[in-house]
């Protein structure tokens, strides 16, 4: 093996294992099936870890350091309830609720 393929492999590891470490960013934005950004609505997810978000004034929310995975996702405002099983990864999540 080559001198620079050790070097890109040890690199890759790292990487990979500095990523692990420190988490993702989990991002993505809730709207309703009208299209219209849900604001400040409480989004949790329950899985490999436990996170809780407030989306923001356009429907979006960010939770960083976060550990990618299976989840339930939870979208809640007032009385309105939704659950979401989703696989949460580096892609945004784009969740659209009922209400």
């Amino acid at each position: 093996m080559t001198v620079i393929r050790r070097f890109v492999l040890l690199v890759g590891f790292a990487w990979a294992a500095l990523t692990l470490a420190e988490g993702i960013s989990l991002t993505g934005t809730v709207k309703g099936q009208d299209g219209q950004p849900k604001r400040f609505v409480t989004v949790q997810l329950e899985g490999p870890g436990r996170y809780v978000a407030v989306t923001d004034a356009n429907g979006k929310f960010t939770i960083a350091p976060g550990v990618p995975g299976n989840y339930t996702v939870r979208v809640r405002q007032g009385d309105h309830v939704e659950t979401f099983s989703r696989n949460v990864g580096t892609s945004p999540l784009e969740l659209v609720v009922n209400w």
